[in-house]
């Protein structure tokens, strides 16, 4: 993501869906950091990227789990197979 006039980088994700829930996580937290004021040096760019990247990193994280648990509850019901799992990692 671009940021400070540089490109940052906020991670590697495993998916399209969980890519775009990570940078929008991200542009949503660098844009409260700058609501008043841009990064005043490089110390505070590193500080709000670093920011922004750990709120992306657990909003994927989260998600991960959330459907984790779903998928299992569906499979202990019987009513999807346990050969979805690999589907929603897509």
């Amino acid at each position: 993501m671009f940021y400070a006039g540089r490109q940052q980088y906020i991670g590697v994700f495993d998916s399209t869906a969980k890519a775009f829930l990570a940078y929008d996580t991200a542009s949503q937290v660098l844009k409260i950091a700058n609501r008043y004021k841009g990064p005043v040096n490089d110390k505070e760019v590193v500080k709000n990227v670093q920011l922004a990247r750990k709120a992306a990193a657990e909003c994927v994280s989260a998600l991960k789990k959330e459907n984790d648990e779903c998928i299992a509850s569906l499979v202990s019901a019987g009513l999807i197979s346990g050969g979805i799992n690999s589907l929603v990692d897509q």
